[in-house]
C-alpha cells in the first residue's frame, strides 16, 4: 500500500460476526464479552476477503478438488459444546428454568420473576461459556505446540500465547468464534491467490508463510494444508488486491526481508484473517487498532515486546526488537 511500506499485510472485513454484551476479563467465571465489530477499512486491504467469490467457487483443477476431498477431518472443538451465539445459550436456559419453575408453581410466571430467572440464566450460560473458552484456549496452545518452526527464537506457540490465549483484551466470544471458523472463511480471494503465486512462487515455501499457518492452525484447527493451499499470501508484506489497474501488478507486495518482519508481517496477518473472517477486536487487542491498515502500520514498529520471548532474543535478533520512536 502507497501509505505503507513495510510491516504486516492487509485484510478486508466481510459482514461481522453477531455480537454479545461486553466482559473485560477472560479468565474469569462469567465473563463472555462480545466480538466488537467495526466496518470495513476505507483504504483496500492486503487481501480483499471476497466471500461471495469464494464459497462455492469449483475447484480450479481435478488436483484440488482430490486435495479438498483429502483434507483430514477436523476434530471437535470444545467451542461446539455451547451454541455459538451467547444470547441463544441464555434464552435455552431461561426457557428452561422458566419451564421448571411454573410446572412447580402451577401458574404462569410474574414479570419480576421472569426477571430473576433471567440472571440465573445467564449465570449459567456464562459459567458453561467460560468453561468452553478455556478449554479451547488449552486446544490452540496444544496445536500450536507441535509446531516447529522458529523465527528468531520465538516460537508458534509463545505468540499464541502471549499474544491470543493469554491477552486479557481477548475475550472468550472471540476465543470461542476463532475456534468455529470455516476453511473458506479464512482463505484469501482467487485473486489474491493467484497474484501472489505469479509475485512470489515459492510463497508457500517462505519460514513467514509457514509460521503464519501454524499459527492460524493453531487458532482455527483448519489443518495447515488447507490454510497454505488457500492463502498462499499469509507471512507476506504487502497486499495482493491493492494493485496498478493498468499492470496487475501489487503496489506493495514484497518477502520480509528479516526476522523482524517476518514475525510483524506473520502476527498480523494473524490478526487480521481475525478481522476479515469476522472475528472482531483482536487487531486491536494486539496493536491497538481494529482498522486494518492503521494496524498494519503499527505492526510496522514491530511485534509489541510483551508478546516476544525475551529470553530467546540473541544479540543477532536485535532487529526483532520494537521500534523506539
Amino acid at each position: 500500500m502507497a501509505e505503507i511500506n513495510a510491516g504486516a499485510s492487509l485484510r478486508l472485513p466481510p459482514p461481522p460476526l453477531p455480537s454479545a454484551p461486553a466482559n473485560p476479563s477472560p479468565g474469569a467465571a462469567g465473563s463472555t464479552p462480545s466480538t466488537p465489530s467495526t466496518p470495513p477499512a476505507a483504504a483496500a486491504p492486503k487481501e480483499a476477503f471476497q466471500r461471495d467469490a469464494f464459497v462455492g467457487k469449483a475447484p480450479e483443477s481435478k488436483t484440488a478438488a482430490r486435495a479438498e476431498k483429502a483434507a483430514p477431518a477436523r476434530a471437535r472443538s470444545a467451542a461446539e459444546s455451547v451454541p455459538a451465539n451467547r444470547n441463544d445459550h441464555i434464552q435455552q436456559h431461561f426457557d428452561r428454568l422458566r419451564t421448571a419453575r411454573e410446572k412447580d408453581l402451577g401458574r404462569p410466571l410474574t414479570r419480576r420473576e421472569q426477571s430473576t430467572i433471567r440472571d440465573q440464566a445467564t449465570q449459567v450460560a456464562d459459567r458453561e461459556r467460560t468453561q468452553a473458552a478455556n478449554k479451547v484456549r488449552q486446544e490452540m496452545l496444544d496445536r500450536a505446540k507441535a509446531s516447529k518452526e522458529r523465527i528468531a527464537g520465538q516460537t508458534p506457540e509463545g505468540l499464541i500465547r502471549r499474544a491470543i490465549t493469554e491477552n486479557p483484551n481477548i475475550t472468550n466470544e472471540q476465543i470461542l468464534a476463532m475456534a468455529r471458523l470455516r476453511a473458506d472463511q479464512v482463505a484469501s480471494s482467487p485473486e489474491a491467490q493467484r497474484r501472489t503465486l505469479r509475485e512470489v512462487p515459492n510463497a508457500r515455501e517462505l519460514p513467514a508463510h509457514k509460521f503464519t499457518v501454524d499459527m492460524l492452525h493453531a487458532l482455527t484447527g483448519i489443518d495447515r494444508e488447507t490454510l497454505s493451499r488457500n492463502g498462499p499470501d499469509l507471512g507476506i508484506t504487502g497486499s495482493a488486491t491493492r494493485v496498478n489497474p493498468f499492470t496487475d501488478r501489487p503496489l506493495v507486495f514484497h518477502v520480509p526481508p528479516n526476522d523482524r518482519e517476518r514475525l510483524s508481517t506473520s502476527l498480523h496477518d494473524l490478526t487480521d484473517t481475525m478481522h476479515g473472517a469476522g472475528v472482531g477486536g483482536v487487531n486491536r487487542a494486539v496493536w491497538g487498532s481494529e482498522d486494518t491498515v492503521i494496524s498494519a502500520a503499527l505492526s510496522t514498529r514491530g511485534v509489541p515486546s510483551r508478546f516476544l520471548d525475551q529470553r530467546t532474543l540473541t544479540e543477532g535478533d536485535e532487529t526483532v526488537r520494537p521500534r523506539r520512536r
